[in-house]
């Protein structure tokens, strides 16, 4: 994601060097692209290789005759895989789409594994989150605590002087004198929370008519129900949603893709390279 338009996006400051910070708005993301294309593989690889990419991957799998975008993506990689391996003639067909940019979803789901292989035999701290007021300098934190700098830089790892103000402020205690405690992964979500996602996620659209103008105002009306919740989550589905939203009003991802699909020479070089792998 571009971190600097999220940020312009959102109420809250999102410190750029702090994953921590990021976590909830690429889980945001995630399950944006997981409902455009149907499935978390793709989204995987498209937050991880760019939107473009796995755009003209999709292209080329239904051109392979796979009519869903799940398995035009897997066929896709999978073609672009071999293409790596024939040199530079076909690179116009994957672009920078890398030889590793189908191994991020084979990372992400392996990593479950090792995470609960860490969550049995590492002792285990909860974490809080409090939405800062104002700026906090880091020997406030110390002083009020009883951590160490080392140990609050633990938790927060981008804290360099001080917290911003609208920043979230990690600590294995939750403590009121730093602001509202914005920890949600600690309960379910709210019903009303609950009750837009699921709504947001039963759409059922290809790859294209997310992409259409029309869909915009269907996007804009999701955009704003997640704010009304006024949950953490619903504010960083809604700061997410922002950001594709403007992606797609620009036209710009799709008018790539639109010429890539249908270029003469593209097509010409998808059916050689075809051919030359028996497809």
């Amino acid at each position: 994601m571009n971190w600097s338009n999220l940020q312009q996006r959102s109420p809250y400051v999102i410190e750029r060097y702090n994953h921590t910070t990021q976590a909830a708005y690429c889980a945001a993301h995630l399950t944006v692209l997981a409902t455009m294309y149907g499935s978390f593989i793709p989204a995987l690889s498209a937050h991880h290789a760019g939107k473009a990419n796995v755009g003209r991957v999709i292209v080329n799998g239904a051109r392979l005759g796979e009519d869903d975008s799940r398995m035009q993506y897997l066929a896709g990689s999978d073609f672009a895989q071999k293409l790596h391996s024939m040199g530079d003639r076909y690179k116009e067909l994957y672009r920078s789409y890398g030889s590793n940019s189908a191994r991020y979803a084979e990372m992400v789901f392996g990593a479950m594994h090792n995470v609960r292989h860490l969550r049995e035999r590492v002792r285990q701290v909860p974490i809080f989150a409090m939405r800062v007021p104002h700026d906090i300098p880091i020997a406030r934190v110390v002083e009020r605590t009883g951590l160490s700098e080392d140990e609050v830089k633990h938790y927060n790892p981008a804290l360099v002087r001080q917290v911003p103000a609208t920043a979230a402020l990690y600590l294995p205690v939750y403590m009121e004198e730093f602001g509202p405690d914005i920890s949600f992964w600690h309960s379910p979500a709210p019903s009303a929370y609950a009750a837009v996602l699921d709504d947001f996620t039963g759409l059922d659209l290809t790859v294209d008519e997310w992409h259409d103008a029309k869909f915009e105002s269907t996007l804009r009306d999701f955009q704003q129900r997640f704010r009304e919740t006024e949950t953490e989550e619903g504010t960083v589905m809604a700061t997410v949603m922002g950001h594709i939203i403007g992606e797609i009003t620009t036209g710009e991802l799709q008018r790539r893709i639109e010429e890539f699909r249908s270029a003469t020479r593209s097509l010409g070089l998808f059916e050689e390279a075809a051919n030359q792998l028996g497809r």
